[in-house]
């Protein structure tokens, strides 16, 4: 489980498998290398590498960030699933129009742990881990399920340390399983020294691993949408409060993957009847702002495993992280010639390194064959923030 401080939604261990490294070198685990150029890869400088370049996981994860940043504002949503929210002027009529497309659901999610931390053992079998859920600790949607590496220093930080990507399947017994790499259950404090982990030491590797649920949560601190107000009384002007609120969402969803719509008012909950009702505001109190929590973002055409992530687009992320590193990452044959391919400028003169399309050299992501790929898919999907309509 590769993993940085920095989150990207694309994870690490994917940009890796595009690419065909060796997951083990790859998360620092010094296993056999007979080619001489498969360096390993550390979290923090100084890296290992040949020439001494740093081959760091850290500054992959920056430069994943800023690939799916750069893609995001031109698709108009986040590159995979993710929660977010908007901040608008208030209307009088109360009905608000998501600013992403692509929208799949309303809420804040919720963090919920599957049993206790010793509950679920890893396997290890070849190269491969496997975690058992059993089919009585879990009634759901598979795919709201998350495995992360236990160690992590507070709530704040789980996400970072959550092992993906992974395979979920249901075996024979009914039981949910997930299936990860092994080298993506390195334990994680190992990373905070640039040392190679011996991979025939069983304290490289994880014992058990915690499983959560996320899904929207319920409640007043949960609600999808919240009223900000401000006071017209004779109280100090610049004084805010926010006023919980409910949205309605019935029947807004655009069915091309567009813009969602909502109804906010102010609301209570009931937490023994599980519902919100509907309240007037205080005689004194002057809505300014509403916000709308939802999960956006672009899913893949087919289910596999329950994972979110859309190939093309995954793929143009990591391709277009490469052309953004500091440095050429190195690899064997055919994996530096992908290096170098996908960090290559179309300018070179080279009879067969330019584009056919001179509108090519106005793609807002640089010049690099990646980066055209990665503005190709950008504009294959739609509804997207330069052409507007239509189907995916």
């Amino acid at each position: 489980m590769a993993r940085s401080d920095i989150f990207t939604l694309i994870p690490l261990d994917y940009w890796a498998f595009h690419y065909g490294l060796n997951m083990y070198r790859f998360n620092q685990v010094n296993v056999p290398d007979e080619t001489g150029c498969d360096p390993l890869w550390c979290q923090y400088a100084p890296g290992h590498g040949p020439q001494g370049r740093y081959h760091l996981r850290d500054a992959l994860a920056q430069a994943l960030k800023e690939a799916e940043d750069n893609m995001a504002r031109y698709l108009g949503s986040p590159v995979a699933p993710d929660w977010v929210w908007d901040e608008q002027f208030w209307n009088n009529a109360g009905l608000f129009e998501t600013t992403r497309f692509r929208v799949i659901q309303f809420g804040r999610p919720v963090w919920i742990p599957l049993g206790d931390y010793l509950d679920y053992t890893v396997h290890y079998i070849g190269d491969w881990g496997y975690v058992t859920v059993p089919s009585s600790d879990y009634v759901g949607n598979w795919c709201d399920l998350h495995l992360v590496s236990p160690g992590y220093p507070g709530a704040c930080q789980r996400q970072t340390y959550e092992i993906r990507p992974v395979q979920i399947y249901q075996d024979n017994a009914g039981d949910i399983v997930f299936k990860a790499h092994k080298a993506q259950f390195v334990v994680p404090a190992l990373w905070e020294t640039c040392v190679a982990l011996d991979p025939d030491d069983p304290d490289t590797w994880l014992d058990h691993a915690e499983v959560w649920s996320v899904q929207p949560g319920v409640g007043t601190d949960y609600s999808a949408g919240e009223i900000v107000t401000r006071s017209s009384g004779c109280g100090p002007m610049c004084v805010e409060t926010e006023e919980h609120s409910c949205a309605a969402v019935n029947g807004v969803f655009d069915i091309h993957g567009g813009r969602a719509q909502a109804y906010i008012w102010p609301a209570t909950y009931d937490d023994t009847t599980g519902t919100w009702t509907a309240k007037a505001l205080g005689c004194c109190d002057c809505p300014t702002r509403a916000r709308l929590y939802y999960q956006s973002g672009v899913r893949p055409d087919t289910a596999n495993c329950c994972q979110p992530y859309e190939r093309s687009v995954a793929d143009a992320v990591a391709r277009l992280a490469t052309a953004l590193l500091p440095h050429e990452p190195c690899g064997c044959e055919g994996i530096a010639q992908m290096f170098e391919a996908d960090r290559a400028l179309m300018r070179t003169g080279n009879p067969m390194s330019s584009p056919r399309d001179p509108m090519a050299y106005q793609n807002p992501f640089g010049d690099s064959w990646a980066a055209q790929n990665a503005w190709n898919v950008c504009k294959s999907i739609r509804p997207n923030n330069m052409i507007g309509g239509g189907a995916r």
